[in-house]
């Protein structure tokens, strides 16, 4: 699998692969991992001049050998619309397969075109990312992913409240996120449905 450097409209570079989903993923900060442990968690920030491995690429523009899609099957029709890339990424290096970032190759993409940037595709987000969970992890760390994720998305929604109210709610951007994780919360608290 090979995937290359994604751009924005002005060009500038988006984040084109991901680390496999963890425990230590979602306790940390991403960007962090990226700094400490490059070689691990390569990202945007660093030039590359020639392909690098990576654990998934994102699904905007992937080329993919036959053989390594007869060998491990297509896209598992259980995610909606993300995550699915990451899975079968999991898949193909379980399998034996390379996947590589090749950052000379580049792909304009208007992010978040697709879905959007609301609340019904974060709780895709979240839906998606539990599936890769209950698929490829124990009973335990799935639980334990769940506990970590409500978790962050209350500090997450904690710290967006204290950021209204020291802007006395002027801040239109901080209210609406605020309003976001809210219902991330309760969606959470629901079951998840």
């Amino acid at each position: 699998m090979a995937c290359g450097q994604l751009l924005n409209a002005d060009g500038s570079r988006q984040n084109s692969i991901a680390a496999f989903p963890s425990l230590l993923t979602l306790m940390t900060n991403t960007p962090l991992l990226e700094y400490l442990f490059p070689r691990r968690f390569p990202s945007k920030r660093y030039s590359h001049s020639g392909p690098v491995e990576v654990d998934s690429g994102i699904g905007a523009c992937l080329m993919v050998r036959m053989a390594a899609m007869d060998a491990v099957g297509l896209f598992d029709e259980r995610y909606h619309f993300f995550c699915e890339e990451t899975d079968w990424a999991y898949q193909m290096r379980r399998a034996g397969w390379k996947v590589l970032h090749v950052p000379t190759a580049f792909i304009y993409h208007l992010q978040g075109q697709s879905i959007g940037r609301n609340l019904r595709s974060r709780i895709e987000f979240y839906r998606s990312r539990y599936q890769f969970f209950r698929k490829w992890r124990s009973g335990p760390y799935y639980l334990a992913v769940r506990v970590v994720i409500l978790l962050r998305l209350v500090v997450d929604w904690l710290l967006t409240l204290l950021g209204v109210l020291l802007t006395l709610g002027f801040q239109k951007g901080l209210r609406d996120k605020w309003a976001v994780y809210g219902r991330l919360l309760a969606w959470h608290l629901r079951g998840c449905p």
